[in-house]
């Protein structure tokens, strides 16, 4: 559910995940983590781990959990998505 979600979202990108509760997206842009994660927490309320806190290599990343209940997730989801569609 979470892969499919994510992958429907023409601004990110996320390789295969197998075996995790976690997924680490690339967005697209030359933003900060740190500052999307800000604007996904303020305006999307939704929250997620900036890329760049697991390293330099992290940047232009961030971290999504997908261990909590299957309605919280979905919700969170479709805010993600509606962040990414304007």
């Amino acid at each position: 559910m979470t892969i499919e979600a994510i992958s429907g979202i023409d601004q990110l990108r996320l390789p295969t995940v197998a075996g995790a509760y976690y997924a680490f997206v690339r967005y697209e842009g030359n933003r900060k983590s740190v500052d999307l994660c800000e604007d996904l927490l303020t305006k999307a309320k939704v929250a997620v781990v900036p890329g760049s806190f697991f390293g330099a290599g992290g940047e232009g990343h961030f971290r999504i959990s997908f261990a909590v209940e299957d309605a919280v997730l979905i919700d969170g989801l479709k805010r993600l998505k509606g962040f990414f569609s304007k």
